[in-house]
């Protein structure tokens, strides 16, 4: 089975459930490391690690010796791979796969053509894939659950839990808006905040921090995007509608837009795009960064170009 949803959502703990009930269960665990994306085979190299010693007992069937000498063969490989586990496994195994949208591609295909070929096998595959992820595909035809936010009441319980005090009205509508039911965002939200900020009694920061490690993987994703494609995603979520043609327009050798500091005005209550990635884009472009306090989404300064003023003259040093 196959658990999808977005990062922070609980895909972990589910899986450490699953596990922790498995009883009569040998259990095997994966985990994707997104530095090693690159190396072909690296995480069944991870899995496999454990049936090593087997693979002797399975003559040419298992066929993987001949494939260290004529090099891979990716449905001998998953051929392989399938008959080792099943072959291997003591009792009934439970293999449990985590961040798979960071497996190596070679990996992920192995596991998903052994996952579409455990029948009446002592095996069970339960992977978890944040998304979106362009390596979804992979693992189709596998039964498929879609993890999504939590209720409104169990967002309630979880923000209480996590605060490490009594939290007002009005400061838990808020946690529970810039969160959306993500348990997560949640738990950060609730760590991070001093007492006075929960009670109501001290402002809270602008805008909310939200679990760095996700900002940054969303910035590094960001990142490696080609120059020209950052731009355009710049301009396609801060900007009103803009023909294409004007991105191509020669602006010289040296444009001011590339040299000189400038302001860069983003909604903090954007839908779309998180404050953190819109704090990203601005600082490589050496603009100073400043939020819009009520609004979603930028665009609307072209409609009201003196309250945009306003925000650049209240923010200056």
């Amino acid at each position: 089975m196959v658990v999808r949803g977005e990062a922070g959502v609980g895909k972990p703990c589910l899986l450490d459930a699953v596990a922790s009930a498995a009883a009569g269960f040998d259990v095997v665990r994966l985990v994707g490391i997104e530095s090693e994306m690159r190396l072909g085979y690296a995480a069944l190299h991870q899995l496999l690690t454990p049936f090593l010693d087997d693979i002797d007992s399975l003559g040419a069937e298992g066929g993987i010796r001949d494939e260290r000498r004529r090099g891979p063969d990716q449905f001998l490989v998953g051929l392989a791979a399938l008959t080792l586990v099943t072959t291997a496994a003591r009792r009934r195994l439970l293999i449990v796969v985590d961040d798979t949208q960071w497996l190596d591609r070679e990996s992920a295909e192995v596991l998903g053509f052994l996952g579409r070929r455990l029948y009446a096998d002592r095996v069970c595959l339960l992977v978890a894939m944040r998304v979106p992820s362009e390596e979804g595909h992979l693992f189709d035809g596998l039964p498929a659950f879609a993890l999504g936010p939590l209720s409104d009441a169990a967002s309630v319980v979880l923000l209480d839990a996590a605060a490490p005090g009594p939290l007002a009205d009005h400061v838990r509508a808020r946690l529970l808006d810039q969160a959306r039911g993500n348990p997560l965002a949640l738990v950060e939200l609730g760590r991070e905040l001093s007492p006075d900020q929960l009670a109501g009694a001290e402002q809270l920061p602008e805008p909310l921090a939200v679990d760095r490690g996700l900002e940054q993987h969303v910035l590094r994703q960001v990142a490696a995007l080609p120059p020209a494609t950052r731009r355009l995603l710049l301009v396609a979520v801060t900007q009103r509608p803009i023909a294409v043609a004007a991105l191509q327009e020669p602006s010289g050798d040296s444009p001011l837009w590339k040299t000189v500091p400038s302001w860069f005005v983003y909604g903090d209550q954007d839908r779309n795009v998180p404050a953190g990635a819109h704090r990203g884009h601005g600082r490589p472009r050496r603009r100073e960064a400043h939020r819009r306090d009520r609004g979603r989404l930028p665009s609307s300064a072209s409609r009201t170009p003196s309250a945009t003023a306003d925000l650049i003259l209240e923010a200056r040093p």
